[in-house]
């Protein structure tokens, strides 16, 4: 059922709310640093892009990146795919699961045109074992992940929320809205969206002076 949030005190408690009843998650929030949200996210990541931000706490930084670490999903099968998505590439998403940063093109240097990831939404889903060896009741092949060997599992996706709030604590204080919608045509342009910023144009993240959250 499609639920719309006009209070900005509201957002957030919904969103973990929505986190806690799916599977898995897909996302692009631009900073995200709220600790009830990422609570919740946790083992539930399939792939989130954020902004690169520098903190000037080294403890910080620190407490980020083992947050970060912590939301990551542990797949079932040794491939995981998008339902009715053929992605770009071939083999399995080693870069599932983390926390990436946006790419260099949406960078904050002044030196260069580039486009700021601002995005903030979140696609959420079920995770569906799929096998390409399955028969159906005519007897013949179910071949619908025929690239495949074995066992796949299978991201379904079911609602996405978007709105203008950041996952921060700050954002309770700002005028913000959100929206959930569970509607079939309401998800291709998210998930559309999720794959290019994530799969092609992210990079690993980096916090402050850390190399990695990996």
């Amino acid at each position: 059922m499609d639920d719309w949030h006009w209070k900005s005190q509201d957002i957030i408690p919904f969103v973990c709310e929505l986190l806690d009843e799916c599977d898995a998650f897909i996302g692009c929030v631009a900073w995200c640093t709220n600790r009830d949200v990422l609570k919740a996210m946790k083992g539930k990541n399939l792939g989130m892009v954020i902004n690169h931000t520098r903190y000037q706490t080294p403890s910080y930084e620190g407490f980020l990146a083992q947050k970060y670490r912590q939301t990551a999903y542990r797949p079932q099968c040794k491939t995981t795919i998008i339902q009715d998505y053929s992605p770009p590439f071939e083999g399995p998403y080693e870069s599932l699961g983390q926390v990436r940063q946006a790419g260099d093109q949406h960078s904050f240097d002044d030196s260069k045109q580039t486009r700021l990831m601002h995005c903030k939404f979140i696609v959420f889903g079920r995770m569906e074992v799929k096998s390409r060896y399955f028969t159906s009741k005519d007897g013949s092949w179910n071949d619908d992940y025929h690239h495949w060997d074995g066992d796949v599992e299978v991201f379904v996706p079911y609602g996405v929320w978007h709105g203008s709030a950041n996952f921060t604590e700050m954002s309770n204080n700002h005028e913000e809205c959100g929206t959930y919608l569970t509607g079939k045509d309401s998800l291709q342009g998210p998930v559309d969206q999720w794959f290019r910023l994530y799969m092609r144009d992210s990079t690993r993240l980096q916090i402050g002076s850390s190399s990695s959250t990996e």
